[in-house]
């Protein structure tokens, strides 16, 4: 890794040093160790632990993306039950769901579908659009998990009962730092779609959305097909 790469890499690990320590206190406080906290202050400790891990997320996001752009991103493909994997994400995303009380369910056909795909970076792409449909969900919503086969290749899809996306941003959602202001939008890092496309095309796949304003969305991606 060379250059602005190695100066990233450098750079995220002088940032997430102190971010975890911060985290690691902000703990603490938390569960009031150190003595009983007011509700205001509680609040307080709640929200620098938010910005903590925002940070961490923002490094993360942004280390991959340079990663990707020099060529130096880790892939280790191998043949991956696809009903294994989407169980192992949701339950990743449980937390997330149940502050919010939403449902998540998943649905693969046939079975035994497999994929030629590297596991941790899958993984990454099922978590990034989980908890991206998570967020952008009311309380009380369902976020499902679909996969099926689709020709030569095996399709994944995950849909949400949120806000929505408009026609006209439903390319800019995945360009690097671009955050949309919608009514009801959390905001975020503007990174994570853009890392989930890159991965998905580095394993030889493509990703779309299909949706439209207070209907909700389908994000859907290919990978190969690893038949047994």
């Amino acid at each position: 890794m060379k250059g602005p790469s190695r100066m990233l890499a450098h750079m995220s690990h002088e940032i997430r040093s102190p971010l975890n320590a911060i985290l690691g206190f902000t703990d603490l406080l938390g569960d009031e160790r150190f003595g009983r906290l007011s509700e205001e202050q509680r609040k307080l400790v709640g929200e620098i632990g938010k910005a903590a891990n925002y940070l961490l997320q923002l490094i993360g996001d942004v280390l991959d993306i340079a990663r990707v752009d020099a060529g130096k991103i880790n892939i280790q493909p191998e043949r991956l039950s696809v009903s294994t994997v989407v169980q192992q994400s949701l339950t990743m995303a449980k937390g997330m769901a149940r502050d919010k009380m939403i449902k998540l369910s998943a649905e693969v056909e046939p079975e035994a579908l497999a994929v030629w795909a590297d596991e941790r970076r899958l993984k990454q792409i099922l978590y990034n659009l989980l908890s991206n449909a998570i967020k952008f969900s009311g309380e009380g919503t369902r976020v499902q998990v679909r996969a099926w086969e689709d020709g030569e290749r095996a399709r994944i899809s995950v849909t949400d009962q949120g806000i929505g996306i408009a026609p006209e941003d439903q390319e800019r959602i995945f360009e690097e730092f671009v955050t949309l202001d919608r009514p009801g939008s959390p905001g975020g890092t503007g990174l994570g779609l853009a890392v989930t496309r890159r991965l998905v095309e580095i394993m030889g796949g493509r990703i779309t959305v299909d949706s439209q304003p207070g209907q909700g969305a389908t994000f859907s991606f290919t990978l190969l097909l690893e038949r047994p």
